[in-house]
């Protein structure tokens, strides 16, 4: 099966992954500028280090398309899928020596979108941890089954902050107020991947329009797969989204329906202005 074979590569690239991150995370050498990437981030040693990785395993495959927030796009042969990968998520957390960074693999067909990625992978580059799910066969933490948290309360809430952190935190305000716990981690990725676990309630991305798709793309497919739900921030699909490196978005990731419906009215009760 496709899904087993990529689960394969996209593992044995994450362990790579991490062993090449250790030497470089919070060193000169590894935040040294190389200018900017396809998605208009600057690039760094460090980013471009875990870039290759996916690079050389996408040459060797063949017939697919590399979707990469530093390179941009490349067809390699006559693409029947598209790799989607963010080499480095939590890229500031990592430059800076501060322990929670990623990389996130997903697997889709060649136009791909929020609602047809089929496999998802996540690693934890400090911890190890990892976190995968093929759409229908559930979400795994470390090879084991994992599920969300299954009640309605709203215990530690995650929240997307920078750039616009003084608008997130207005915007996410309803919310916070009547969280157990509020933690802004720097990962979009580990982010869903922690309310997929159970570890945490909901995250929300609220800055105006920020959040990238890409950054979801695996994220997204594992945290439904644990029994979780992610929409726009008015309640809305995003399924239908294209996954590119101009698409930008709000988004609401809650652990189930009951948490999601309480967010969103909690939002709607206060008042908010996303996208202006």
């Amino acid at each position: 099966m496709e899904a087993v074979r990529w689960l394969r590569v996209f593992r044995a690239l994450g362990a790579q992954a991490q062993r090449a991150a250790r030497p470089l995370a919070g060193t000169a050498a590894g935040r040294r500028s190389l200018g900017r990437g396809a998605s208009g981030d600057p690039t760094v040693v460090l980013d471009k280090r875990l870039e290759d990785l996916v690079l050389s395993a996408a040459r060797r495959a063949g017939d697919v398309r590399l979707l990469s927030e530093e390179l941009g796009e490349r067809d390699f042969g006559s693409p029947r899928a598209t790799l989607i990968v963010d080499p480095l998520d939590g890229s500031t957390n990592a430059t800076a020596g501060l322990g929670l960074y990623a990389v996130s693999y997903a697997l889709a067909p060649p136009d791909p979108t929020l609602g047809n990625v089929s496999l998802g992978y996540i690693r934890n580059l400090v911890s190890g941890e990892e976190y995968w799910a093929a759409r229908g066969r559930g979400a795994f933490r470390n090879g084991r089954r994992m599920r969300s948290q299954r009640g309605p309360s709203l215990g530690v809430v995650l929240v997307e902050m920078s750039p616009r952190p003084l608008r997130a935190a207005d915007a996410a305000r309803p919310v916070l107020e009547r969280a157990g716990k509020v933690r802004c981690l720097g990962s979009m990725a580990l982010d869903l991947c922690y309310v997929a676990s159970g570890a945490a309630s909901a995250v929300l991305d609220v800055r105006g329009g920020l959040g990238r798709p890409l950054d979801s793309s695996a994220g997204k497919l594992i945290l439904e797969e644990a029994g979780g739900t992610m929409t726009d921030a008015e309640g809305r699909s995003l399924d239908a989204l294209k996954i590119d490196l101009l698409g930008r978005m709000d988004s609401i990731a809650s652990a189930n329906g009951a948490v999601h419906a309480r967010v969103l009215a909690l939002l709607d009760g206060g008042g908010r202005t996303f996208g202006e």
